[in-house]
């Protein structure tokens, strides 16, 4: 059996991050590992892990020399995260009232598996999806 545990995410700022990940999708910080130049933090969100870290020697996306026209979506490597939630209209009013940033809007279209779906920002720029199904 090959089930979906456990997410990394890099960010340069983890003590930002772990805020926003708990305030933003009711994350549960699980543990925090402060190491010099390696620090880490476990949180659970409804059995899904996510581990947050940050490492002094790695740098941010921004900080790198890519043409002007290439957007993040059209890099190489884990594009989003995605959620599948019971509701989606509370979600996303909490959301849209807190003021994150969407990539797109509350959508009404049949994808994959499900019916409605939205995609938000996290505090660094990540994509985080959040699909609901009718049936």
């Amino acid at each position: 059996m090959l089930s979906p545990f456990l997410m990394a995410i890099s960010s340069p700022d983890i003590k930002a991050s772990i805020a926003w990940y708990q305030q933003q999708l009711g994350a549960t910080l699980i543990d925090h590992l402060p190491e010099p130049d390696n620090e880490r933090a476990i949180l659970d969100k409804d059995g899904f892990i996510l581990e947050l870290c940050e490492f002094s020697s790695y740098m941010h996306i921004d900080s790198m020399d890519l043409p002007t026209d290439v957007s993040l979506s059209k890099i190489q490597g884990i594009r989003k995260l995605s959620f599948k939630v019971d509701e989606i209209e509370a979600p996303y009013e909490l959301l849209k009232t807190a003021g994150v940033t969407f990539d797109f809007e509350l959508t009404e279209q049949k994808s994959m598996a499900f019916d409605r779906y939205f995609m938000i920002q996290d505090n660094y720029g990540n994509s985080i999806q959040l699909l609901h199904s009718d049936q």
